[in-house]
């Protein structure tokens, strides 16, 4: 699917379900880079590196097994002055299991945050992008905002390139765009090459960097 057809999903997505952040209204020049799966043992501190470099702020959905593996990585992105997302505990199909287990896997993914960081955190992002209209009820009793993107990089593709990654990211991002990545990779190191660059170009198009805490 081209990422013009991802787009218009997305549209369709914030209509039927104006609860669904895929972007954010009113933000003018700001954009809202996201990396998901993580944290990553090797490829978390090299995003952190780049970061940093390059003097922006981001935000992390991290997996609560992983997360609870890498824990030092939690406190790692909170010093640096990002921001945590919830991204469940597993990586399942979060819209097929019953609603009872996908609270579940919230709140314990926000037990091991809050845990390591003390950190609470308030905006979900269901694996894959995938959700049913009966996780609302569970996400407005844990206080939580349903955040989803509207540009995909594809940066886990392990037959794109860099160029590719990058053009058609520049292509999509608009202001209030938020753009997904990726900080867990198993393919391919993809989003560590691309990253320099993409922000370069975001930046030289003039965009500024938020995170999810704005939202």
């Amino acid at each position: 699917m081209k990422l013009q057809q991802y787009s218009l999903v997305y549209k369709c997505v914030q209509i039927i379900f104006p609860w669904a952040i895929c972007r954010v209204k009113n933000s003018p020049n700001r954009i809202y880079l996201t990396f998901d799966d993580g944290p990553h043992p090797q490829q978390t501190p090299q995003i952190l590196d780049i970061l940093k470099k390059y003097q922006i702020k981001a935000s992390f959905f991290v997996l609560g097994f992983r997360s609870q593996e890498n824990p030092h990585l939690l406190k790692q992105i909170i010093a640096a002055g990002h921001a945590l997302g919830n991204h469940a505990y597993t990586h399942r199909r979060l819209w097929k299991c019953p609603i009872k287990e996908i609270e579940k896997e919230i709140l314990l993914t926000e037990k091991i945050i809050r845990q390591h960081t003390g950190v609470r955190t308030s905006h979900f992002r269901p694996p894959y992008g995938f959700f049913c209209p009966t996780i609302k009820p569970v996400l407005e009793k844990h206080r939580y905002k349903l955040v989803l993107w509207n540009v995909l990089t594809e940066d886990y593709q392990g037959d794109y390139s860099t160029e590719k990654i990058v053009a058609q990211t520049l292509k999509a991002t608009t202001p209030g765009s938020i753009v997904l990545l990726h900080d867990y990779n198993d393919k391919n190191n993809n989003t560590i090459l691309v990253l320099p660059k993409l922000i370069r170009n975001l930046k030289s198009n003039g965009f500024q960097f938020g995170t999810i805490y704005e939202i």
